[in-house]
């Protein structure tokens, strides 16, 4: 992630692209979700961007939770044998 000109920017579209292929999700949602949080009130919903220590915070519990799920479905296909 890097800041430019007030906006983030994703420095690595291709592995962004790769990332969503997996996910079977449209690369522009997934880069909107890594860029931006939804912030609600009484009036409606908006987007705000991240800056770039919380896009890098959000960014590492995504791939926590990508490795998590990783470790349960090895240890559900290991003890399905």
């Amino acid at each position: 992630m890097e800041a430019e000109d007030d906006a983030l920017s994703i420095s690595n579209l291709e592995l962004v692209t790769t990332i969503a292929g997996l996910l079977a999700t449209p690369s522009s949602a997934l880069e909107k979700a890594l860029r931006y949080r939804v912030v609600g009130n009484k009036h409606g919903a908006i987007d705000k961007m991240h800056t770039v220590e919380q896009a890098v915070y959000g960014r590492n519990a995504f791939v926590k939770v990508g490795v998590a799920w990783g470790v349960v479905l090895a240890i559900w296909v290991c003890g399905h044998e």
